[in-house]
């Protein structure tokens, strides 16, 4: 099974689509809805193969196409897909100021800097969405990944986290405490004419967050982690995991514009990207009408 997504997934296509058709007089789920949660084999087999292979990252289009190219937006923005689990890193930055943010660099870390190093783009810091290994790095599985000890041996930088994942991922990735800077949900940091919000996420983790970038008459773009995926969301059958925090979660990054451009912690679906206009009218587990539901669709 993905070590991010929703369980069972096609169990749980399965019970959303009947407490959908009940609630709604038979109405059937769009078919967009029906893929993105399937299970696949472990990860085991594919870590021995990314741990066998210096592979570098692998550029994505990350820019939607209803995205218009304005000439004055300040956004610098990169998407990855990094290792052998799907991942998707990030560099969030500004264009004006040349710096940038890294989320999540727990695969191929130099080839992370030497995209920004390339791009004119210097790195200041690191956001981390969760504390799992194959977004933070640490021993998975009897391997390791290189992770935030790679990135802080090669290139010291502040390592922002929410309060709630600190201790998490202190004990998962080896780095201390003095490395990190804890934060609230609502935090704002600033790059030029960039603001990225820290939304915390509880569900898939305690810690969980999620990052809106936010540009004056632009559209917003969410980094969302494990959070949220294309039509479907993370597990909550993990240790520390919370059910009825992931649906309030969600329900929280509903609220968010329909224009806002969502990218999730990893490529589960075809294209890399979505607008939350689109993932309201396709996601099934944005679709619950109520707590009760979100938590048929989860097998509880």
């Amino acid at each position: 099974m993905r070590p991010g997504c929703a369980p069972a997934g096609a169990a749980a296509r399965r019970r959303a689509d009947r407490a959908l058709r009940r609630s709604r007089g038979g109405l059937e789920l769009p078919r967009a809805a029906q893929v993105g949660t399937h299970e696949r084999a472990g990860p085991g087999r594919g870590l021995r193969r990314a741990l066998q292979m210096d592979r570098a990252p692998h550029p994505l289009r990350a820019r939607p196409e209803k995205e218009t190219m304005a000439t004055e937006s300040d956004l610098y923005f990169v998407q990855q897909r990094v290792g052998d689990m799907a991942n998707l890193a990030y560099l969030i930055g500004s264009k004006s100021q040349r710096k940038a943010y890294v989320v999540d660099p727990a695969w191929n870390v130099q080839g992370l800097l030497d995209q920004a190093t390339n791009d004119g783009i210097e790195v200041v810091g690191a956001l981390v969405t969760h504390y799992h290994q194959d977004h933070v790095g640490g021993e998975i599985f009897g391997h390791n990944i290189e992770g935030l000890a790679k990135l802080l041996e090669v290139s010291p930088m502040p390592i922002h986290v929410n309060k709630h994942e600190a201790e998490g991922t202190i004990k998962v990735t080896g780095v201390s405490e003095n490395d990190l800077v804890q934060h609230d949900g609502g935090d704002l940091l600033e790059l030029g004419g960039i603001g990225i919000r820290l939304i915390h996420t509880p569900g898939h983790t305690p810690g969980s967050q999620c990052f809106h970038v936010e540009e004056r008459d632009q559209s917003g773009h969410l980094v969302s982690g494990d959070t949220l995926f294309l039509n479907g969301c993370g597990r909550v059958d993990l240790p520390g995991a919370d059910p009825k925090a992931m649906y309030e979660s969600l329900e929280t990054l509903k609220a968010l514009p329909d224009s806002t451009n969502l990218f999730p912690g990893h490529l589960y679906s075809p294209e890399g990207h979505d607008s939350m206009e689109s993932q309201k009218r396709t996601n099934p587990y944005l679709r619950a009408q109520n707590v009760e539901m979100f938590l048929s669709f989860m097998g509880h």
